[in-house]
């Protein structure tokens, strides 16, 4: 199973908190971990799993491992930002329709022209591109789960998380 590497905030404090879900799958240990400071621990608090303190470390605030499958990454990208910042829902507005549901949150973003989201919008086409352009099924899954994670950081950066 692949990890895909997500950065939640741009906050450079060290990590002190750690949410581990464990995998109900045989194929991979953890659906997910995230790695926040105390200041973002709030970020977790609708996320399922078991919570510890840890000592600061080498690892920075808003560290994610995502172990989950594409479909279930892009639900968490759908809910965790991309609708609030779009109003464009995979499930809901586009049914799981995945390059439907970028084009439509890429549009909105070019629409509102130059703002603090522009690297947002560019990662999103790229995510876009990567969608679309035909080759290997798994390739493109990695490019577009890639470009959604920098879309994130992108959006982190600008709301100043």
């Amino acid at each position: 199973m692949a990890m895909t590497l997500r950065q939640l905030t741009t906050c450079s404090s060290p990590a002190t908190h750690v949410l581990e879900r464990r995998s109900q799958r045989r194929d991979r240990t953890y659906d997910y971990v995230l790695h926040t400071c105390v200041r973002h621990r709030w970020l977790a608090d609708n996320w399922k799993g078991s919570r510890r303190v840890v000592e600061e470390g080498e690892l920075r605030c808003g560290v994610l491992f995502e172990y989950r499958g594409y479909a279930e990454v892009l639900r968490s990208h759908s809910w965790e930002w991309v609708c609030r910042l779009t109003l464009n829902d995979l499930e809901d507005d586009h049914q799981g329709d995945v390059v439907g549901w970028l084009r439509a949150a890429f549009a909105e973003l070019s629409a509102a022209g130059r703002s603090a989201h522009d690297g947002v919008r560019v990662a999103l086409g790229h995510a876009v591109l990567a969608a679309t352009v035909e080759q290997d099924p798994k390739v493109a899954e990695a490019a577009v789960l890639n470009a959604l994670a920098v879309a994130e950081t992108a959006e982190a950066a600008a709301r100043g998380a």
